[in-house]
């Protein structure tokens, strides 16, 4: 799979410009001397979600939606079919999937984000409940579809850009992968945009208590037959990062 397609599920839709790095090509490879390191994390580390009942999962649901504000409300489009009688509903990326960041994780000052941070983990992650409409309970199904953590992968974070590049095992330079302009919105989603806000891509962020930058960037998928089942699905592109420079 090539590097380029596994990393722009993190700015997914965005057109990518020229941008002014703040530290150098020079600076990256500098840092990558030291060997990466790779962690292993249990599949719902850095993951919230509702209470896998009938009684409860609204209500759970729900209170994920406060956390959204009205300029990351203004990214979400949706698209909704039909095929062979299931009603399917898609948003990409989503800021309200129901596999959440972990809500603890809220970044209070835009400035923890500054710094270049290495990522020690990227992976994949299904999340899925069903229901049916006949039965008091919820199935709850979480797959660890793939893990990438060969590619080395640098994220240089300022005050106002950011600047993803990553190296493939065997290649001998990094190639910047994603970059541009960014805001903190809600001390929780991450606005990464070319002109304008509404049209930029979000993804969640927080830092967890050993000081890693976690970041998900979701796609959410709603299928329904109505009157018999509906079943819930996120698919979450998890990053984990740890911090090598309070440069960016």
């Amino acid at each position: 799979m090539p590097v380029s397609f596994r990393y722009c599920m993190l700015f997914l839709l965005i057109l990518i410009t020229t941008t002014t790095a703040a530290q150098s090509k020079a600076d990256i490879e500098k840092l990558a001397v030291t060997p990466k390191k790779s962690i292993t994390l249990p599949i719902d580390y850095a993951i919230s979600l509702p209470r896998p009942d009938v009684a409860h999962w609204d209500s759970d649901y729900n209170l994920y939606r406060h956390f959204m504000t009205p300029t990351v409300q203004k990214t979400q489009m949706g698209m909704a079919y039909e095929k062979d009688g299931v009603h399917i509903w898609m948003v990409v990326p989503s800021a309200t999937p129901h596999a959440q960041l972990d809500t603890m994780m809220r970044i209070t000052d835009p400035g923890q984000l500054v710094g270049t941070w290495r990522a020690v983990s990227h992976r994949r992650i299904h999340f899925q409940d069903s229901a049916r409409y006949d039965k008091d309970e919820i199935v709850r199904k979480n797959t660890l579809m793939q893990e990438q953590n060969d590619d080395d992968v640098f994220l240089q974070i300022s005050d106002k850009q950011l600047r993803l590049s990553a190296k493939e095992p065997g290649k001998q330079h990094f190639k910047r992968e994603a970059g541009g302009r960014y805001v903190l919105d809600g001390g929780r989603y991450l606005l990464s945009y070319k002109l304008a806000k509404a049209g930029g891509a979000v993804s969640q962020v927080g830092i967890d208590k050993e000081g890693r930058l976690v970041m998900h960037s979701a796609i959410v998928e709603e299928r329904k037959v109505p009157g018999s089942y509906i079943v819930y699905i996120a698919v979450i592109n998890q990053f984990v990062y740890e911090r090598v420079s309070e440069q960016p």
